[in-house]
């Protein structure tokens, strides 16, 4: 059929809105052309522009797809793969008259294992595709054509063209592993039998780096002719190097014999069941097919859709003599049917609102008996006799409802959509066995987020038990910790499908870390089953060993609820928990030396919770932007100066490491120095740190001004008050107060500046004092107390040049001289101090872009392509006596770190190297990752890293700049920005220039569903 697309779509959602890409899809427009796909709107063009975008492209031009996630992409994807599989088991039921669901399901695997084998037969697939820069210029894998024709298909499901995209896949419908030659299924035994088991000479050689590691096969006969193919596995490369020599020199022997067309008798009704359920039977039969309005014809295949194979085994003679059999290959197209019914309504609600991650979820066997039930069709099942003994199982319930989906769908001609022919007195069922919205995942989905980010493995044995009307089945689970050098087993409850048997067990297993969450974990397990303690035991273990070993994303952990970094928001729940973390430990010893990561760790989500330093960064942000738009040394203003001087003291404290003291002696320090302007309460015995200390000192003067007279007030408790009250004298502004105690408020967590009438209250949180807490609960008390923060001192030494040279431009023009040549002195010197401030406000600026606050959600970047994309941006930078080599993408790894973090990292680290190769060079960049963890290398061939440099850095100094202008905060912020994320920078040692290591965690990832 042949048909103009035009108008807006709304189906397509944010896809209707992308520019129209134009010549690029002119290849794929035109073999759609040939199947039925003429003058697509413009709407529909951008769609397949998208569609025809690998993800590696859309991370390089992700502005230039605007609303386009790759999310979106996953939702394409799954969506293309159900309709392959609905094909697929729709075409193998029409041609293999009387298959099993066994024989149908090996079809349909077969067809699905061959789309990557014919996507890469279609020249005009790439032709039209956009690809990130790693895949441009080398060997394109299988897999990207496929995931481009999967992409392709679901937007034409959207728009509506089942037709067209039935079409684009019929070739493949027909590699059904019994259309295709036998050479085809098995070149190898077919070529070892044309020329002799040892008649052909192959070698294999491994290919790539470590990050993309494969094989290279190739395959010569004695006349001399070869075949070649690459994979990830020796057998596979072999395989295709023995298919690529079938093409190049034997192509008749993948021609497939023609075969005569299939023939298929319809079932018959089933009559006179002698038995109870006959006339149930017949009753649901009969208002199924009023319910959707089927010709009598389908009887037989209605009554088909009732028929369990236990009472087919029982009743063999009356299935043969009516042409049927049992459910379960109706089931299969159903399930097939239902399946792309869903990923079609739910990939709609994808377009319409692109989310940054996606994973298809089909509904489950409990999810199917449900509408079994709610449906009241089951009176209508037939049972054997052993089976209606024990009843209908939920996977029982679960098979008869698909197979009647799939009675329907082949009943009603197989059309585009169940939707066209579903009563409305069952919209309620439609509705929720294809809801627009996704399900929540799984267990056994959220149970492997969970032990990626633990860094656990995972291994299953089913057991399966009990006659086939009563089958059980039981899930093992066997966690896995390396770390530990142990493992635990656990059985989980019985269930009556595989599938619900593995996510009980699952859920099990997240119930128990569950527990392990809450602050007084220890009681909620005590009334647990002793199976659950033990796993209890083993998980904390494995949580405390893994932060022994190496650094993690405290983000994701804090996400999943592990390890107490949850509870930052509440320091009572977080010791509380700690403290009972210590307890339950069965041998703490090895903690001890893990304290400072796991103080880190702690500081990380304390930090993260309290969201440190965002108003102060906002503040800063702003007074350099006022300073930038200073016209003249007349435009420089006191606020201006008193601002900096404001913000120069929280940024000193900041990354000061002051002791404190005594408040007593506090006091005492403020009669001297306002000289009887300030009237203080007893309080000595309260101790305070250093910023505490200094968040008083500024409450202090900001009330007193510089004729007020106050008083100081404490109040014991929990939490501590302080109260600076004015006595007498004017009062200080209420926007002034507002802005120190928001500023003030940012310096520890621990501490809240809040205005009050006539004064401003300080509020002081404290831990319960702990006369020998444990390894962990000591990690939570040192994580509480400030921690010096040099590249935050390094800041504020900046600010005081910067308010220096403020005042200086202030002064100059401040009482100008009547001599005209004095005066011009006086503006020109304003002038110098002018620019002079500005050089450095953008200093500022610079070092404090480093500062900026990570993402709230977890970041998220695929490290090969955005290497590939950050390379081919610096070679434009680059000095032209300077070359750069970026490593291949090669296999899809996401970290969990944002690209803003990362281009900030490395722009600071390629800035460095440039500096190091004044007369020319060679930079390189490479990675490799493990399980856990990638690691980015950056080298130059320079003269090498000072000593000192590494010195400086591992104490936490600035390093001493020689670069004009340079202040010497570059590395200790790379090493700054990198803890936050849970990564780490080390400089590594080499005969020749500089080697840095930029280790950052992987994100969790989930091996999705096949759909």
């Amino acid at each position: 059929m042949s048909a103009a697309v035009t108008g807006r779509n709304d189906a397509l959602g944010v896809l209707a809105d992308q520019r129209d890409p134009g010549d690029r899809i002119a290849p794929a427009l035109e073999h759609l052309r040939g199947i039925g796909l003429s003058a697509p709107s413009a709407e529909l063009a951008g769609a397949i522009g998208v569609a025809l975008s690998h993800r590696s492209h859309l991370h390089e031009h992700t502005a230039d797809l605007p609303g386009v996630t790759a999310g979106l992409l996953d939702g394409l994807r799954g969506l293309g793969q159900t309709f392959v599989r609905r094909q697929a088991g729709v075409e193998s039921y029409r041609r293999i008259p009387g298959a099993s669901a066994g024989a149908l399901s090996e079809a349909v695997s077969n067809i699905v294992s061959n789309l990557p084998g014919w996507t890469a037969t279609q020249p005009w697939l790439l032709r039209s595709a956009a690809l990130g820069q790693s895949l441009v210029g080398g060997q394109v894998p299988a897999k990207v054509p496929a995931d481009l024709c999967r992409q392709l298909i679901a937007v034409l499901c959207l728009a509506g063209r089942l037709d067209v995209a039935a079409d684009l896949l019929r070739d493949v419908m027909a590699m059904d592993g019994r259309d295709v030659s036998p050479a085809a299924r098995d070149p190898k035994s077919f070529l070892d039998a044309r020329f002799g088991m040892n008649g052909l000479t192959t070698t294999v050689e491994p290919q790539g780096a470590d990050h993309n590691s494969g094989y290279r096969a190739r395959v010569t006969d004695p006349r001399g002719r070869s075949g070649s193919g690459g994979a990830p596995g020796k057998k596979s490369a072999l395989q295709a190097a023995y298919l690529d020599y079938l093409r190049r020199h034997m192509p008749e022997a993948l021609l497939a014999a023609p075969k005569a067309p299939p023939t298929r008798t319809a079932p018959k009704m089933l009559t006179g069941i002698a038995s109870a359920a006959g006339w149930p039977h017949t009753a649901q039969v009969r208002r199924l097919l009023q319910l959707f309005g089927l010709p009598h014809g389908t009887a037989g295949l209605v009554s088909q859709a009732f028929v369990h194979s236990s009472w087919a085994f029982e009743h063999r003679t009356e299935l043969q003599a009516a042409d049927q059999r049992d459910n379960t290959a109706l089931a299969f197209v159903g399930s097939c049917v239902a399946m792309y019914e869903h990923a079609l309504v739910s990939v709609r609600h994808v377009v319409a609102e692109p989310p940054a991650e996606y994973t298809f979820r089909n509904l489950d066997n409990d999810g199917y008996a449900v509408l079994f039930d709610r449906t009241g069709i089951g009176p209508g099942l037939l049972l054997g006799t052993g089976q209606a003994a024990v009843g209908i199982s939920p996977e029982m319930a679960a098979t008869a409802f698909q197979a009647m989906i799939g009675a329907v769908f082949v009943g009603t001609g197989y059309p585009r959509s169940l939707a066209q022919v579903w009563p409305a007195k069952w919209d309620a069922v439609l509705a929720e066995m294809v809801p627009a919205a996704p399900h929540d995942a799984d267990p056994t989905t959220i149970l492997e987020q969970h032990t990626n980010a633990l860094r656990l493995r995972v291994e299953r044995e089913y057991h399966v038990s009990g006659p086939d009307h009563a089958t059980t089945y039981v899930t093992t689970t066997t966690l896995i910790s390396d770390v530990l050098g142990a493992q635990t087993i656990l059985q989980g409850p019985s269930a009556t499908s595989k599938g619900r048997s593995k996510h009980d067990a699952s859920g099990v297993i997240l119930g128990v870390l569950d527990l392990l969450a809450e602050p007084d974990f220890p009681d909620r397990l005590r009334d647990s089953f002793a199976d659950d303690r033990t796993l209890a035991d083993f998980l904390l273990a494995h949580q405390a060993a893994v932060l022994v070993d190496t650094p993690v994303a405290a983000t994701t952990w804090s996400r999943f609820r592990l390890f107490g970094t949850h509870l930052a928001a509440s320091l009572e729940r977080l010791t509380r928990w700690a403290r009972n973390a210590d307890a339950a430990l069965r041998s703490p010893e090895p903690m001890g030396g893990s304290q400072p990561r796991l103080e880190e760790l702690f500081r990380a989500v304390l930090e993260r919770d309290f969201r440190s330093g965002e108003a102060l960064d906002a503040r800063l942000t702003e007074a350099l932007h006022t300073i930038e738009q200073i016209a003249r040394p007349t435009g420089v203003k006191p606020s201006h100066v008193n601002e900096l001087i404001q913000l120069c003291n929280v940024y000193r404290c900041l990354g000061a490491d002051d002791p404190g003291g005594d408040l007593g002696e506090a006091a005492d320090e403020w009669r001297l120095l306002y000289r009887g302007r300030l009237l203080a309460a007893e309080m000595s015995g309260t101790v305070v740190d250093g910023r505490e200390r200094a968040v008083l000192d500024a409450a202090v003067a900001t009330v007193l001004g510089r004729k007020a007279t106050a008083a100081v007030s404490l109040a014991h408790g929990d939490p501590v008050r302080i109260l600076v009250r004015l006595v007498d004298g004017p009062r200080p502004h209420p926007a002034k107060v507002e802005r120190v105690c928001e500023l003030w408020s940012e310096v520890t967590p621990m501490v809240m500046l809040a205005p009050v009438h006539d004064g401003i209250e300080m509020t002081v949180t404290r831990a319960a004092p702990e006369s020998a807490p444990g390894p962990i609960l000591a990690a939570v008390l040192a994580a509480t107390r400030p921690k010096a923060e040099p590249y935050r001192a390094g800041i504020a030494d900046l600010l005081h040049d910067l308010k220096n040279q403020m005042t200086a431009a202030r002064h100059a023009v401040a009482d100008l001289s009547n001599d005209p040549v004095a005066r011009l002195e006086q503006r020109l010197a304003g002038e110098r101090h002018l620019t002079a401030a500005k050089v450095i406000a953008l200093s500022v600026r610079a070092a404090a872009s480093l500062l900026a606050p990570a993402p709230i959600d977890d970041g998220r970047t695929e490290l090969g392509s955005y290497l590939r994309r950050y390379g081919t941006a610096a070679i434009g930078w680059l000095p032209a006596d300077v070359a750069l080599r970026v490593p291949p993408a090669g296999r899809a790894i996401d970290v969990a770190v944002d690209g803003r973090t990362l281009t900030a990292v490395l722009d600071n680290l390629m800035r460095n190297a440039v500096e190091a190769l004044p007369g020319g060079g060679a930079i390189s960049l490479d990675w490799t990752a493990d399980r856990y963890e990638a690691t980015i290398e950056l080298h130059d061939n320079g003269p090498g890293l000072p000593p000192e440099v590494v010195q400086a850095l591992d104490a936490g100094r600035r390093v001493r700049s020689t670069k004009p202008g340079g202040n010497g905060l570059g590395l200790l912020g790379v090493r700054s920005l990198l803890r936050r994320v849970g990564g780490r920078l080390t400089a590594v040692p080499t005969p020749a220039g500089t080697t840095w290591h930029i280790t950052l965690p992987l994100a969790p990832t989930v091996t999705p569903e096949d759909p």
